[in-house]
Order: structure tokens, then sequence, then C-alpha cells
């Protein structure tokens, strides 16, 4: 059930992250833990009625996900990233394992060296954590083969997963929120046994000191798939590159980049771009038609991300422009007819039918199927589904036959 009329959205306001240090961090989280409390039994009485769902057609697991998930971005606005892990450390886990990807100056050329030198951005030294299947059909334990080894056959396919997050937000590191569609696609891939999630720089601007706009993410990314390809040697026709949401443009970009400048790297096999936030312009903004309007009561994605005023936006941007730049903005309406994706390897891509991302995703599908040809190019569009459901548990039985579908998709 929602109220929201088109033109009305509440913006944050005042600066990101205002309880982002202690002690204020702490009392903030003690209130919010009292008012989770006192919420619970409201939304679970008003989840009861279908008509008061967010969508009808969702069960109250759903909706009940749903309301959890949309609190939870409102205080990462509030508090910052949930997770500890950075791009200058190395976090310890069980889960995964850390290793250090060195910086790849070298390889940044043409327009990427000269917007990196606009944003006073260079290549650093970043971490990556290695995610390994559970099944020991793929030879990767602990005492034989490490999981950072090379490839264990000439033919062994592997991963690079960028991370959502709006470029603000989140980790690689296990204690990310988005990350979990990596051990979740790995429980279920026949294919793949081992993924790279990469720990590229987050973006940050005012009140705070502006670091890491664009393209500081690509740069990191770069030297992920480098990694992959020359020091460890697994064939580029084996490498998949998969991102989701602000990582699924990023998966855009470092192909894009790869594609204009192909004797730096190879083309990699495959393109997974996972509800990717291909319009940093806003190019939909006003049009109350589209999904971001329409769907606004059945996404969790808030206005940090989306917006002129979106902090996440500002950040990422920075000193660029998104209206007339392919890299930022390649589902950009201001962008027609002036976007190509020629050179582009096969490519997944999918939308939630119920997330703000929808028809920005719609327009790129139709952009790539028209460069590449339906042949080349998936699409899949589950009706019930929100932004990011490939790392919502409640988001089941669609989350986990579209990790299926995409390990189908990517063993042919």
């Amino acid at each position: 059930m929602s109220d929201f009329v088109p033109g009305t959205e509440t913006r944050p306001t005042g600066p990101p992250f205002p309880y982002r240090d202690q002690p204020y961090k702490g009392l903030y989280v003690t209130y919010l833990i009292g008012k989770v409390v006192l919420s619970l039994p409201f939304w679970a009485i008003s989840s009861v009625p279908k008509s008061w769902r967010q969508s009808p057609n969702w069960s109250w697991s759903r909706s009940m996900g749903m309301r959890l998930i949309r609190m939870m971005d409102s205080v990462m606005y509030q508090i910052g990233p949930l997770a500890f892990a950075n791009h200058t450390a190395i976090s310890p886990t069980k889960a995964a394992k850390g290793i250090w990807i060195e910086a790849t100056p070298e390889l940044i050329k043409g327009q990427v060296a000269e917007w990196a030198k606009l944003a006073n951005v260079e290549a650093v030294r970043i971490p990556g954590y290695w995610y390994r299947s559970p099944s020991s059909h793929f030879n990767l334990t602990s005492d034989s083969n490490p999981v950072d080894s090379p490839p264990v056959s000439p033919d062994e396919k592997v991963v690079l997963y960028l991370h959502g997050g709006g470029y603000a937000l989140d980790t690689a590191h296990p204690s990310g929120l988005d990350v979990t569609t990596v051990p979740a696609f790995l429980n279920v891939s026949k294919n793949v046994g081992r993924v790279l999630s990469v720990e590229y720089r987050l973006s940050v601007t005012d009140p705070y000191p502006v670091s890491n706009p664009f393209p500081a993410a690509l740069i990191d990314a770069i030297a992920g798939y480098n990694y992959l390809i020359n020091n460890l040697g697994f064939k580029p026709e084996k490498v998949v590159i998969m991102g989701s949401s602000a990582g699924g443009h990023l998966a855009l970009t470092l192909v894009r980049y790869i594609v204009d400048n192909s004797e730096v790297l190879p083309l990699p096999s495959a393109l997974v771009a996972l509800h990717p936030w291909g319009d940093l312009s806003n190019s939909f903004e006003g049009q109350y038609d589209s999904s971001a309007y329409t769907n606004h009561a059945t996404d969790h994605a808030n206005s940090m991300f989306y917006g002129p005023l979106g902090y996440a936006t500002r950040a990422f941007i920075g000193p660029h422009d998104a209206k007339t730049n392919v890299y930022l903005a390649p589902a950009s309406r201001y962008l027609e007819g002036k976007v190509s994706f020629k050179g582009f390897p096969r490519t997944f891509m999918n939308a939630g039918g119920k997330e703000r991302l929808r028809d920005p995703t719609r327009l790129l599908r139709d952009r790539f199927i028209e460069d590449l040809g339906e042949e080349n190019v998936t699409y899949i569009e589950p009706a019930e589904t929100t932004h990011g459901y490939t790392a919502l548990p409640f988001m089941e039985p669609e989350r986990g036959d579209t990790l299926k579908q995409i390990d189908e998709w990517i063993g042919h």
C-alpha cells in the first residue's frame, strides 16, 4: 500500500552519515533497535491483508522483508556502511581469502587517463576476496590448490565480481550486503568454482573530503581483471565479468574500456550485468509514468542514489558530465543514438519487475540487442522482484532461479 504521489518524493535532507562517528553512532543504533522492536508488530499485522502489502501479489514474508530492507537502507544513510572493510586493508574472514591486487597505472590509457587526471585519481593497490565453491568437483581444496592459485585446468572458468552499493557503500568482504550473491551463486553453480570480488574504492563527496570519484573504481576493476589474466594466467575467454547494481554499471564500464583499448587487455568471454545502475544522468527524472516513480512503493533503493541531489550520484560523478559520457550513463535518454555496444561479448542482463531502475535497464537491453543481436543478449525480468533481488533471501524462488540460469548461461 502506498500513498506516493509522483513529484512529491521525500529526499534525504542534511548531510549523509550524520551519525557515522561514535558516540553518536552507538546512540543511534540503540534508538534504532528500539524502533524496530516497536515497529515489528505493526508491520506484521499490516502485511496480513494483501491490499496493504507493497504489491498484492507478494507473500507476507516478502512484504516484511521489504519493510526491513527499506529501513536498513535508511539506516545506512544515517551511519554509513554497515560493513567495516574497505580498500585500505585486508579484513580477516573465514568465508573468503583476502589478497592484494597491485596497482596497474601503465594500463590506464586514453580518455580514462584524462578523466583520472581531471578527478585527481591515481592507481593504488587494493584488496580482493576469493570465494570458493563448497563442491569438491572443482578440485580447489586448501591443501592441493589454494583458492588463489592459477587455473587448475586450461578450461577453468572464473568470475570477476563487482559489488553494488551505489559506489558509496558496501564491500567485497563477506560482511557486505550485496556480495551475499557470490556464495549463493557458487552454491548452485556447476560451471564456476571460484569468484574474485574486487574491493574497489568507494566515492566520497562534500560535506566530507572529496575522494575516489569516477574513474577510481574503474581503475581498480581494470587491476582486478589484469590480475586474473596476467598474474594468475586465466584465459580471457574463460573469464566472466559480473556486477550488481553499481557493480553492474562498473562491469559495463570495465568491458567498454577493454573494447575501447583492445591493445591493453583482451576481451572477456561474457558480461553479466545484474540490475545495472545504467543511468547516472537521471534522464528519467520527471517522467512520472516511468518505473522510477511507479515502482516507488515496491523498491528499497532510496533517494541517496537517485535524482540530482543524490549523495552517491554526486560522489561518483565528481567533476564529470554524465549527460555526455557513455561510460557514466549508457542507459541515458540524453545519449540516444550516441551509445554503441559493438564489440561487447555476449551479455546476460536482468531487472526486477518492481524496481525503480527497470525502465532504464530495458532501454539498455534494447541498445545491446540493436548492436549485438538477440542471439547474444539474454534478458530476464521476474515480475514480482525488486532491485538487487539476487542478494535478497526473501526474494525466493526468483533469486535462486536467476542464479541457476546465469550458471547455465555461463556453461554454454
